[in-house]
């Protein structure tokens, strides 16, 4: 008789949960899938922004405590260019690049956050994964992140 593999009872019981958010997460590479350039003004600034840490190692926009936020003037929130810039340095690849990988990246996150809200409103995983489906394909969330750096989608995806 073979012994009881608690591990094994919970993956089959989770299988179908799990193959359906693999499914959501490469639709939502396949809704992004680029075409031409980055767009967006948001994209062009925040792209220049970036560029400015990985060249200089350093964010000369922030001149006092209020920049951090982006309440100074000519400010802007440095939560996504570093981001941007951080993952630049760190895989090595062009900003372009890294900005596509970088809102391909957001896009599944968004579907994956939001099964999680839905997980823990619903208490159930049918209904998470209705939300978490609408959520990924609804216009603004797929705009925002569809080669658009913007501040915008990643508030959408992690708020």
């Amino acid at each position: 008789m073979k012994p009881h593999n608690g591990v094994t009872h919970a993956w089959k019981r989770h299988r179908p949960t799990a193959l359906a958010l693999i499914s959501l997460t490469l639709l939502t590479f396949l809704l992004r899938y680029p075409v031409g350039h980055e767009r967006g003004v948001d994209s062009f600034t925040l792209h220049a922004l970036a560029g400015a840490i990985v060249q200089t190692g350093s964010m000369g926009w922030l001149v006092n405590p209020f920049s951090y936020l982006g309440f100074a003037p000519f400010s802007y929130p440095p939560a996504v260019p570093v981001s941007v810039a951080a993952f630049t340095e760190l895989s090595g690849l062009p900003i372009e690049a890294a900005i596509l990988v970088y809102t391909l990246v957001l896009g599944a996150a968004g579907a994956w956050t939001s099964f999680l809200l839905g997980r823990a409103t619903f208490h159930r995983n049918g209904p998470a994964l209705i939300l978490s489906f609408l959520v990924s394909v609804s216009g603004g969330v797929v705009a925002f992140t569809n080669w658009n750096l913007s501040s915008r989608g990643t508030f959408l995806v992690f708020v």
